[in-house]
């Protein structure tokens, strides 16, 4: 929804939708905490399973449990149950009785969408060559992770402006960086739990080749896109 409010700064009055898709925002990111959490549980449990067991030292199981399974706030029932979560609600329905319509709302639906689509289109392009031109390291991720967010509303608007086609090939985009963005909190997560682990005394060494093979996998979602 944020992303086809953005999309659509043509269509719908920004100072209207502004507000709106900040909050879209907020619940997205309050929603997003147990998600990061479950996906994060899932990938470090694949990796482990793929450990050969001469490469084992200590209780890796015991120690990812631990950092994934870490007592839960609740969040995403609370941001649901709150009341700002019910005054989004209803701003919604009051910009759906009422919609902001700029000038371009009465043109033919079409020509209007797709002037949308290519818009994000050429946002997400530069996104990614600003990434491939960043050095290896943190930065290089965090542009990876920009690219990332800005296929996902590129897609959005192809499926707004009934492109199936190319919003199939931008949802694969979508998924490639979304791998690898899973990749690097995989490894700030092993780069954790090996501290804890070094603290208690034990063996950090399988951290260190798990953390290897994310970086070698991260590598391969860049060749692959």
């Amino acid at each position: 929804m944020r992303s086809a409010l953005r999309s659509q700064r043509s269509v719908l009055d920004r100072e209207r939708t502004g507000p709106i898709a900040g909050e879209l925002r907020h619940l997205g990111a309050e929603l997003g905490v147990d998600r990061d959490r479950e996906v994060l549980a899932r990938r470090l449990g694949r990796r482990l399973s793929e450990l050969e067991p001469e490469l084992r030292r200590g209780p890796l199981e015991q120690r990812v449990a631990a950092y994934t399974d870490r007592p839960r706030a609740d969040t995403s029932v609370r941001a649901l149950d709150s009341a700002r979560h019910l005054d989004l609600l209803t701003s919604l329905d009051a910009l759906l009785s009422d919609p902001p319509l700029l000038p371009d709302a009465y043109w033919p639906a079409g020509p209007v969408l797709t002037v949308a689509l290519r818009h994000d289109v050429r946002r997400m392009e530069r996104r990614l060559r600003a990434a491939r031109r960043t050095p290896p390291g943190p930065d290089r991720d965090a542009a990876w992770h920009a690219a990332r967010r800005a296929a996902k509303r590129a897609r959005y608007a192809a499926e707004t402006a009934g492109k199936r086609n190319r919003a199939k090939k931008l949802a694969r985009v979508q998924r490639v960086l979304g791998n690898h963005q899973d990749s690097v909190l995989a490894r700030t997560a092993l780069l954790r739990i090996a501290a804890v682990a070094e603290a208690a005394g034990e063996a950090s060494f399988s951290y260190g080749v798990l953390y290897e093979r994310e970086h070698g996998l991260a590598e391969g979602y860049e060749r692959e896109l």
